[in-house]
């Protein structure tokens, strides 16, 4: 979040009982987390400051403690203190961060009630059928006849960073007026395709993994094996310059998926958007698996640690190009609404919208690294990783890339009275 410098402050014993994780305020308003540590040997302490305000006060400070506050300040030549307007909070303002925390979660926790959906709601179509979500999903499963496969058309509309409703809309569309077959992943590459035999291989490598050794590990075999364009270019699957210059790509269902984006006119119709459908067919439609439900049995079979396989088939379905984030958009569906048992907290998905929302607001414990952020503040205030990325990843469409949009044509941000962005409405 910001470019940390480190000041050194002397002589300085009194402070070693300074709480970490403190807030540092500035003139202009600027708030920033800060870490200190003491040099016993040495009496010194250290604080880790923002450059620009670590260039305002420069080098040579002291502290003095005013009214239970401790006051930095700036040492002049003559030895005396001048005191600046830099304050680090003691004990009395850290309370006042708890308080903050504890009104984002009341916030994410009433948001999430509100709009929060599960199994029970999907099922029933006696309520809510206009609603665009359940909408879109009973239009594509009642034509694919596919659950899992429905919720993952689903998770794919949200890669294109455009409007939620309109990409339901448009999907829906796409599925149920284009061939059942080649929709529902039925229909076969040609006999004489020439990546046709990978596929294969590949799903049955995958399954001969270790499955004991580490979750990184493990993650790691799995690309190593999958190949998949997006990471390595290593020509085991196709791709859109071996697409374009075969003999049998009209035979092909990928010529057929082609058509389907084009006439349905979806955005960023480039070459990962075009071999999600590849990489789809080969993972489900291979030797050992026919569907979704075979993968997930597949993977239940090598562990029963939750994480682990979690991390299994997260990083399976990551090797699928066009899908991005969305992969864990997909498996946070199939924990509510199909009940699966997964580590929600493996399934973290921000993308630059929720990105935004969180380094204007400035989240709690976001410096460098928002999903480590996330899967701390869960933990410390039993969140899930859904709830927050909900919030966060919603709230975008409010704090908009050029400006604050709480407030206009209804449009309401629920961390607006603890956002410290200094150009909110």
């Amino acid at each position: 979040m910001y470019d940390m410098r480190r000041v050194e402050i002397e002589s300085m014993g009194d402070m070693e009982s300074l709480p970490e994780g403190g807030w540092v305020e500035a003139p202009v308003g600027l708030h920033a987390k800060f870490v200190c540590s003491v040099d016993r040997e040495n009496n010194k302490l250290t604080i880790a400051l923002p450059e620009e305000v670590a260039k305002r006060i420069g080098d040579r400070l002291c502290a003095t403690f005013d009214e239970g506050k401790i006051v930095i300040s700036e040492l002049l030549e003559s030895g005396a203190a001048a005191q600046i307007p830099l304050i680090i909070s003691g004990v009395g303002e850290a309370m006042d961060i708890k308080d903050r925390e504890r009104k984002i979660v009341s916030a994410i926790r009433e948001y999430y009630v509100e709009n929060s959906v599960d199994r029970e709601w999907l099922l029933d179509k006696s309520r809510d059928m206009d609603n665009v979500f359940k909408r879109s999903f009973y239009a594509i499963w009642d034509y694919t006849g596919d659950f899992d496969l429905s919720l993952w058309y689903i998770a794919f509309s949200q890669s294109f960073g455009k409007r939620f409703e309109v990409m339901l809309n448009k999907f829906a569309d796409m599925c149920t007026n284009s061939d059942k077959k080649v929709i529902a992943f039925k229909k076969d590459f040609p006999e004489k395709c020439p990546y046709r035999g990978s596929r294969d291989e590949t799903i049955e490598e995958i399954f001969k993994i270790d499955f004991d050794k580490s979750n990184k590990e493990i993650s790691t075999e799995i690309k190593k094996i999958y190949r998949s364009e997006k990471f390595f270019h290593a020509g085991k699957w196709c791709n859109l310059e071996a697409f374009d210059s075969c003999e049998y790509r009209n035979e092909c269902p990928v010529s057929e998926w082609i058509e389907s984006i084009t006439r349905f006119n979806l955005p960023f119709r480039n070459e990962p958007k075009i071999f999600f459908y590849y990489d789809t067919l080969c993972l489900l439609n291979n030797k050992r698996i026919s569907n979704f439900n075979e993968l997930f049995s597949a993977v239940n079979s090598c562990t029963s640690d939750v994480t682990k396989k979690t991390v299994i088939i997260r990083t399976i379905l990551e090797q699928v190009r066009g899908i991005a984030t969305k992969t864990s958009l997909f498996l946070q569906d199939e924990i509510g609404f199909n009940e699966k048992d997964f580590d929600d907290f493996e399934l973290v998905f921000v993308d630059k919208l929720a990105t935004r929302v969180a380094e204007r607001m400035k989240f709690p414990f976001y410096e460098n690294d928002i999903l480590e952020a996330i899967g701390k503040f869960g933990k410390e205030y039993d969140l899930t990783a859904k709830q927050i990325d909900m919030a966060l990843w919603e709230m975008g469409f409010v704090c908009s890339a050029d400006r604050c949009l709480h407030g206009v044509d209804g449009k309401e941000c629920i961390f607006h009275e603890v956002c410290l962005w200094e150009d909110k409405r």
